[in-house]
């Protein structure tokens, strides 16, 4: 197991749409790779793509899921099965955009259906954080990110933002 390099926008491959994990396909090390790389730097969630791997896999963390104990919960080739008309407007944060918040407007409840490690189907109905933590990875895995949710100008913002603070960490 292994922490893994996080890409930071306006890394290419972030952009990218993640192919399925194949039946039979063996992710665990990938798994407990993101797991550890999630735990370093106290994420709610990380995408396989965020660590250069375009498949659809993606993590969140226990305490965002509502789950007891320490293991996140994994979704394999997950599908946004239903979102709710009813939206909000709440700040974002990524892995991949350190130190950068972005309002993004979303569904406030979606349900998502997807397969765990045992290779078993499962279904979640979420709302708040959990909700708007499903939504994000999800993007993550069809290439979205959240500049995309923003014009130019915002998108600009945060490109300077992050050039300045790859300057000030070298």
């Amino acid at each position: 197991m292994a922490v893994r390099k996080i890409l930071i926008w306006p890394n290419r491959k972030l952009s990218g749409i993640s192919l399925a994990v194949e039946e039979g396909e063996d992710i665990t090390e990938l798994v407990q790779d993101l797991t550890e790389t999630m735990e370093s730097r106290d994420g709610a969630g990380i995408a396989a793509p965020q660590v250069g791997e375009n498949v659809g896999v993606f993590l969140i963390a226990p305490h965002i899921a509502g789950l007891d104990g320490d293991d996140p919960q994994v979704f394999i080739n997950p599908e946004l099965i239903w979102v709710s008309e009813e939206k909000i407007k709440e700040q974002e944060g990524c892995l991949s955009f350190p130190d950068i918040w972005i309002h993004i407007e979303r569904p406030t409840k979606c349900r998502m259906k997807a397969t765990n490690m045992d290779g078993e189907e499962f279904e979640v109905e979420a709302d708040g954080i959990y909700a708007r933590a499903l939504q994000h990875e999800f993007d993550h895995l069809n290439g979205t990110l959240m500049t995309d949710f923003v014009g130019k100008l915002k998108q600009d913002m945060v490109r300077k933002k992050l050039k300045k603070l790859k300057k000030l960490r070298k």
